[in-house]
C-alpha cells in the first residue's frame, strides 16, 4: 500500500507509524472476529473455540491472554499434520 504524496525517503519513525496503523486495524478485524466466535460459544455453553489454519498476531494472543483466556495450539503430528488454535475460559 503506498500512499500518494509520500515522501520516497522517509524516517524508520514514520515507517514505524505506518506499520503501526496497519498492524492496530489487523488486530482489531482479529479480535472482532475472535469475540464474535466466543461470544456464539458461551451462549451455547461451551468452554472453548477451535479454528484451523489462521495464526493470529502476537499482540492479538498477547491482549487475549491478558483478559483471562488461555490459547493453545496443535500442530497435528507428521501423519497427521494440523494447525488447530483453541481459546479457552
Amino acid at each position: 500500500m503506498r500512499i500518494e504524496g509520500e515522501q520516497k525517503y522517509f524516517t524508520a519513525k514514520e515507517a514505524r507509524e505506518v506499520s503501526d496503523e496497519i498492524n492496530s486495524g489487523r488486530m482489531k478485524e482479529e479480535l472482532n472476529w475472535i469475540y464474535d466466535l466466543i461470544n456464539n460459544a458461551r451462549f451455547e455453553g461451551e468452554h472453548s473455540i477451535t479454528f484451523s489454519n489462521k495464526t493470529l498476531m502476537k499482540a492479538t494472543s498477547e491482549f487475549i491472554k491478558s483478559k483471562g483466556f488461555k490459547i493453545s495450539h496443535f500442530s497435528g503430528t507428521q501423519w497427521d499434520p494440523a494447525d488447530d488454535t483453541t481459546i479457552s475460559w
